[in-house]
């Protein structure tokens, strides 16, 4: 059962594997550290540059890293876990994850309440750790967005027996027998692909529109200081590096809790 009030952080053991591809994005390199793709691709889509400097010289597009990387045996394989806390700031739960398996899963244990019913404060738990674990990312609902996307396409892909490859400014896919398959390889954009590959297609195609309107809300105070918690103490650990706008914000939050420190005393 999740309690209200949580918090996400990665796992101290996890790290991105370095996987070996052909000639994709990166031509030039043999291998690709997926850790620090996925973490340009995630700045990009929050400054709204959507990779448009690597995709005028190679093609690239944010969402295109995203489908491959966790297309990917050793994304998907990969390993970490978060922690869901109580009210009065011990762990309630501590949640082990293996790529993206958890993604869309509310029947799991721990995103059911007492009551039994879906906790938002358990699904909001999981999206933090995922974009902090993936992409070094606080929550961001245009990140959430497009990696949701990435995912739900990966997903696809992995379970028709199929492989990705960043090619052209959009993805290359190879190998499957289904009919799904076929035409999602025959996809002439990632747009079309998209629809293949979460059978919105024909009939199903049209969703209803308050569907993502649902998925997202406004993060509460406690959710967005928990996430700063622990992006500053992933960065003291040295486990991920930030910019200096990141380091400004986290420099002015200390030297105004230094300056003010009725306003921050215990009760």
């Amino acid at each position: 059962m999740v309690k209200a009030n949580t918090v996400t952080k990665a796992s101290k053991a996890s790290k991105a594997p370095t996987v070996t591809v052909g000639t994709g994005i990166w031509p030039e390199a043999e291998t690709i550290d997926w850790s620090a793709k996925l973490h340009e691709a995630a700045g990009e889509v929050i400054t709204g540059k959507a990779m448009a400097t690597e995709g005028k010289n190679r093609g690239a597009s944010a969402l295109a890293v995203m489908v491959e990387a966790f297309a990917s045996d050793d994304v998907a394989a990969r390993p970490w876990t978060f922690d869901i806390m109580g009210k009065g700031g011990d762990v309630h739960t501590h949640v082990r994850c293996t790529g993206t398996t958890e993604f869309g899963n509310d029947d799991l244990p721990w995103k059911r309440n007492a009551q039994g019913a879906i906790s938002r404060e358990a699904q909001a738990a999981y999206k933090t750790g995922l974009q902090l674990e993936f992409f070094g990312q606080a929550p961001n609902a245009s990140l959430w967005t497009t990696a949701s996307n990435a995912i739900l396409i990966a997903r696809a892909i992995r379970e028709e027996g199929m492989t990705a490859k960043v090619e052209g400014g959009s993805v290359k896919l190879e190998g499957g027998t289904s009919d799904k398959a076929k035409a999602m390889r025959e996809a002439k954009s990632l747009a079309a692909l998209g629809k293949v590959a979460k059978d919105e297609t024909g009939s199903n195609r049209a969703k209803p529109s308050n569907d993502k309107v649902a998925d997202v809300r406004q993060a509460t105070p406690n959710e967005i200081t928990l996430a700063a918690c622990a992006i500053v103490k992933l960065i003291a650990k040295g486990e991920i590096t930030e910019g200096q706008n990141v380091l400004g914000n986290i420099r002015e939050i200390v030297r105004l809790f230094n300056s003010n420190p009725e306003a921050f005393a215990e009760d």
